[in-house]
C-alpha cells in the first residue's frame, strides 16, 4: 500500500491513475524482482516510473484526473461484489468490470504524459 497527501482531490486521482495503469505496470516489468510464481515487489518499482508534476492548468493532466475521479466511483459501486482473492486477483476482476472506453482512455493519456507514442 502507498500512502501520500496532495494538494487536491485531482491531484490524487492524477497519481492513482498512473499508478494503477498497466503502463506503470508494463515499464517495471523488466526491473521486478522474480519469485516462483512469477514477479514480485511491484509496489517497490513503482516510483522509480518517471511521470510528471500534476499541473491542474495542463489539458491532458485535467483529463486524466477526471477520468480517473470517474473510475473511482465506479470501482467504489464494485466493492461490494469483489471476489476475497489475492491482491493481483482482485486488481484484474476490478479492471474486468470497470468501463472498458474509460481505461482505454486513461491507458492513453497515461503513456502520452510518460512520453510514450
Amino acid at each position: 500500500m502507498i500512502w501520500a497527501s496532495f494538494d487536491s482531490e485531482a491531484e490524487g486521482h492524477f497519481v492513482a491513475a498512473f499508478l494503477n495503469s498497466d503502463h506503470a505496470a508494463e515499464v517495471i516489468e523488466g526491473w521486478m524482482n522474480l519469485g516462483l510464481f512469477g514477479p514480485r515487489d511491484i509496489n517497490k518499482r513503482i516510483l522509480d516510473v518517471r511521470w510528471p508534476r500534476f499541473d491542474p492548468e495542463t489539458p491532458d493532466h485535467q483529463s486524466l484526473s477526471v477520468s480517473a475521479a470517474g473510475l473511482s466511483r465506479e470501482a467504489k459501486s464494485l466493492l461490494k461484489a469483489l471476489p476475497k482473492a489475492k491482491a493481483g486477483t482482485q486488481r484484474r476482476w476490478m479492471r474486468d468490470h470497470l468501463p472498458g472506453a474509460e481505461l482505454q482512455i486513461v491507458e492513453r493519456l497515461v503513456k502520452r504524459l510518460s512520453g510514450k507514442p
